[in-house]
């Protein structure tokens, strides 16, 4: 009897499973060193960007500096502080259907110490976010949705909370989110 000569078709076809088998295991190991790179990179890269103005800032603070001229100490000895709010989310006055606004928003305030006055008082904070949240109530989507709606509503927000602040404090408002639903 002949032996039977081996199949050749069998090792060939071995050949591209692993052949997709090395493929797919270079990638993997080129993600994971990626990735590796990404996160050395970010945790231990060079200092950049905020990072380097925050060091550069307590370096000044430590050596008694604080980054600016004596013409600009002399011209702004009292410095404005800023009022944060926590989001507020309300149902707009639409009446075609149900609209939200979400927004955070930052008062301006006239001094840094006004600002610390106001803000560790929970009764002008609470009664100022009541203001705010009334205003905010009575606006509708098509009339805060654009650019001049915006500066009008912050308008609004500044004169009202300068109604029944002592001494006018308030100088301007920032929304720092502003969403509104449609």
């Amino acid at each position: 009897m002949a032996k039977p000569e081996p199949d050749d078709k069998e090792p060939e076809a071995a050949k591209p499973k692993s052949k997709l088998k090395l493929i797919i295991i270079a990638v993997v190991a080129m993600g994971v060193l990626a990735g590796g790179f990404v996160a050395a990179r970010y945790l231990f890269g060079s200092k950049t960007g905020v990072r380097a103005a925050e060091e550069t800032a307590a370096k000044d603070a430590r050596a008694g500096r604080d980054g600016r001229s004596d013409d600009d100490k002399a011209g702004h000895a009292n410095e404005s502080g800023i009022i944060n709010f926590e989001p507020f989310l309300v149902n707009l006055a639409d009446t075609d259907g149900f609209r939200y606004l979400r927004v955070t928003m930052r008062v301006a305030v006239t001094s840094r110490t006004k600002a610390e006055q106001i803000g560790s008082t929970d009764t002008v904070v609470s009664k100022m976010r009541d203001v705010i949240l009334n205003i905010l109530a009575t606006k509708t989507s098509t009339e805060i949705i654009t650019s001049p709606g915006k500066q009008k509503l912050k308008s609004e927000i500044k004169e009202t909370l300068n109604s029944f602040l002592p001494e006018k404090p308030v100088m301007d408002v920032y929304f720092t989110d502003f969403v509104v639903q449609l």
